[in-house]
């Protein structure tokens, strides 16, 4: 989600999921927006379900699996603060748009020649 305005500006939306869940179903940008917002608060549940269902094999690895599953989760975490700290995909921006949410489209880029810009 976080990169799909830099994506769109430079045409490149090959690998992106707002792209591909705008073809996939027929959706415009804010439909498919909300379908990956709901889509990634189901993983979430169901990662946050499946934690607490990891079997027992003693304290000792037991200790150390709590630790890696709750790493995999921040990993998660991690990519999302930064997505909004770095200045990549919403400049100097990034604060305020995680604190309310709305992102201005950027313009199309375009090369000296007239043509889109790709990188």
């Amino acid at each position: 989600m976080a990169s799909y305005n830099k994506e769109q500006a430079v045409d490149d939306l090959g690998r992106n999921l707002i792209a591909l869940s705008m073809c996939l179903f027929n959706l415009n940008v804010a439909e498919a927006m909300d379908w990956v917002c709901k889509y990634h608060y189901e993983k979430q549940a169901e990662f946050l379900a499946l934690r607490k269902q990891v079997p027992s094999f003693g304290v000792e690895v037991n200790e150390a699996l709590e630790e890696y599953v709750d790493l995999l989760g921040n990993v998660v975490r991690a990519n999302h603060c930064w997505n909004f700290e770095c200045k990549r995909y919403f400049g100097d921006m990034g604060l305020k748009v995680l604190e309310d949410g709305w992102v201005p489209l950027f313009p199309k880029v375009v090369d000296m020649a007239g043509q889109l810009y790709k990188k």
